[in-house]
């Protein structure tokens, strides 16, 4: 079993921190050796990190809904 979703979600996190603080960091970034591995994803897929990615995920899927059902009403407005 893979934790893909969590392995990606936190070595975003990691990105974005680095970011914030070193504005060299897409220039050194083949230096950087603090990105998640397997081994911490799995770690980090039960506990708290698991909860917040599927938080996560569900907002996303839950604007997409919004997103399609406007776009259909504004559809079907223009139609009538």
């Amino acid at each position: 079993m893979t934790s893909t979703g969590i392995f990606a979600l936190k070595n975003m996190e990691l990105m974005a921190e680095k970011l914030k603080s070193d504005r060299r960091f897409v220039d050194n970034f083949i230096l950087f050796d603090k990105l998640c591995s397997q081994k911490e994803a799995m770690k980090l897929r039960g506990g708290d990190y698991a909860n917040k990615y599927a938080i996560e995920m569900t907002e996303r899927e839950h604007k997409a809904h919004v997103s399609s059902d406007r776009s259909l009403k504004v559809s079907q407005n223009k139609e009538s």
